[in-house]
């Protein structure tokens, strides 16, 4: 099993919300200004950033009167989104102390803490009660579980019944080895990334239906070639974006990832399940 204490430490910086606030000044603008749109470029960690955060948390029928849970809720850029756009109640929860202690920070600054609570936790051992959430999501999270039927029994046993629960993941798609280090792992040895197939097997098992599944390679493509060409007409990475959370060797992880992904061997991938 994955050391939970290596994944938070590969994770960690110590300088994150130093870093935040240097891109925020360097844009011109203050926390008193800030809006969760500016934000999306550094908070919303997964390919396809704060697009591919719409047309995923837009399919979980979320509605005021929910509370929504966000599994690996990292710095909460998704939790800021579902509870400005849906107006309902959100709650996070994610290994790494410094994304919880960041992502509380920044919910005071753009005034939605009192929608939403991040907390520290293990997304396999929950502190909540059965059948407490409305719907639960997460976003680039289950790379680093290795024991993904224990996470589906969790949650299984967290959201109320006909509730719906969204993966977005990088899965596994080839045979080859991955290229390291990649936004989520340094080595092979905090990586868990697995197949669309396997992840559809543990949801069955532990109780859920597939309701759809969509296949995002060639957006996140396009989403690599966007990325890449910016950062070479720029010279480099604007003041906020997703490098800050990958630390000094950001930019051979997005390279690799991007190679991993031309070779077949990863896609990001979307499956929406329902308790029965």
């Amino acid at each position: 099993m994955i050391d939970e204490k290596k994944v938070e430490k590969h994770y960690s910086q110590g300088s994150i919300i130093d870093l935040i606030l240097g891109g925020i000044k360097s844009m011109g603008k203050t926390i008193k200004n800030i809006n969760i749109d500016d934000l999306a470029l550094v908070d919303e960690f997964h390919i396809g950033g704060l697009e591919a955060t719409k047309n995923f948390i837009n399919k979980l029928a979320i509605d005021p009167s929910h509370h929504i849970l966000d599994i690996g809720c990292g710095i909460g850029g998704p939790s800021r989104y579902t509870a400005e756009t849906f107006k309902c109640k959100v709650t996070g929860v994610d290994l790494t102390k410094e994304y919880i202690e960041v992502g509380n920070t920044i919910c005071e600054w753009v005034g939605l803490s009192e929608n939403i609570s991040l907390q520290q936790a293990s997304a396999l051992y929950t502190p909540f009660e059965n059948n407490q959430f409305d719907a639960a999501y997460m976003m680039h999270v289950g790379m680093n579980i290795k024991k993904k039927k224990e996470l589906t029994d969790e949650i299984y046993r967290i959201i109320k019944p006909g509730s719906l629960f969204g993966i977005y993941d990088v899965m596994k798609t080839g045979e080859k080895d991955l290229i390291y280090p990649v936004p989520w792992a340094q080595t092979k040895e905090t990586s868990e990334v697995n197949t669309p197939e396997y992840y559809k097997q543990c949801l069955s098992q532990s109780g859920f239906s597939i309701c759809e599944e969509t296949d995002k390679k060639d957006f996140a493509l396009n989403y690599f070639k966007n990325m890449v060409e910016k950062i070479n007409k720029k010279n480099g990475f604007p003041p906020l974006g997703i490098h800050i959370l990958m630390g000094d060797n950001a930019k051979e992880k997005i390279k690799n990832s991007h190679i991993n992904l031309k070779s077949g061997s990863i896609k990001p991938y979307e499956i929406i399940a329902k308790k029965n």
